[in-house]
């Protein structure tokens, strides 16, 4: 589950524009709620239509801040990852659904996003269309290979949270494999072996920016080197352990496993298309005891 982390990747330069300096670590939902307003603030002062952050239909990565701001209400990480149902985790989830409702008055989605595919957005927050983006750290290399300028401005925060956090929104990294009856099997291993060096990990870290799931040094020994491994080691410091994955479309840790199916309403709350009570009652008609 260290393969990597989701990031509320923020363009510091729009942000400076905007009149804040959003924490890299350690964010209240207070924090992100009075940053989400300065953006509706910035665009009536100048008539411009910058999103507070981009959501898109298919796969949403965006829903990663709800699951955070989740998982520190539950607390317990044990509890976040167990999938019998829970009225204390159902209540929860209704804590976060009126917070997204709260988010909803500043506007601070497209009201388009259902007609915007998941990665044809990518240039949204490197053009100053909006100020946050809720993704993987492999977005770095994405953007780094977009704009080899503007790219710069794009840096990682840390999800929000209600409370301080014992669970933090992970993912693993592709697994690799060979066969055992591979063609050149031992020239294949040898290959793997070398790739899961220690030293070779500290070169992926270093031109990636994105974690690899084995232990490296580099972070360790050179802790400044720059944004994007400070966030990668203070992130796995935090919550070495305690990563669980997106698993979007897939609700048994708020409801149980038996309503993994049930619709969390995340997306329709904090587009302001269904109020809290609205969803939360959605929800309830047809949640099932395990």
């Amino acid at each position: 589950m260290d393969g990597h982390n989701f990031v509320l990747w923020c363009n510091k330069a729009l942000a400076q524009e905007i009149g804040i300096n959003p924490k890299p670590f350690s964010m209240t939902a207070d924090d992100f709620e009075s940053y989400v307003k300065a953006v509706d603030d910035y665009n009536r002062r100048t008539n411009k239509k910058v999103k507070a952050f981009a959501i898109n239909s298919g796969w949403l990565p965006s829903y990663a801040l709800g699951l955070q701001l989740f998982a520190s209400l539950v607390g317990d990480y044990n509890k976040v990852t167990d999938e019998s149902f829970s009225t204390e985790k159902v209540m929860a989830w209704e804590k976060v659904l009126t917070y997204l409702e709260k988010l909803s008055a500043y506007k601070p989605v497209g009201s388009d996003w259902s007609k915007v595919s998941y990665g044809t957005n990518y240039n949204e927050i490197l053009n100053k269309e909006c100020l946050f983006v809720i993704n993987g750290t492999w977005m770095y290399n994405i953007w780094s290979s977009l704009d080899c300028v503007n790219y710069k401005n794009i840096v990682p925060l840390e999800l929000p949270a209600f409370n301080d956090g014992k669970t933090y929104i992970g993912e693993v990294s592709i697994p690799w494999a060979v066969p055992k009856n591979a063609p050149n099997r031992e020239e294949a291993i040898r290959f793997m072996l070398y790739w899961c060096r220690p030293d070779v990990a500290d070169e992926w870290v270093r031109f990636t920016k994105s974690p690899t799931g084995i232990k490296g040094s580099l972070v360790q020994s050179e802790f400044g080197v720059d944004v994007y491994e400070n966030f990668d080691y203070t992130i796995s410091k935090k919550y070495s352990g305690k990563k669980i994955p997106l698993n979007y479309d897939n609700y048994a840790r708020l409801f149980g496993r038996r309503n993994q199916s049930v619709a969390c309403h995340f997306i329709d709350v904090v587009s302001g298309q269904m109020t809290a009570r609205e969803a939360i009652n959605n929800i309830r008609t047809k949640l099932v005891k395990n």
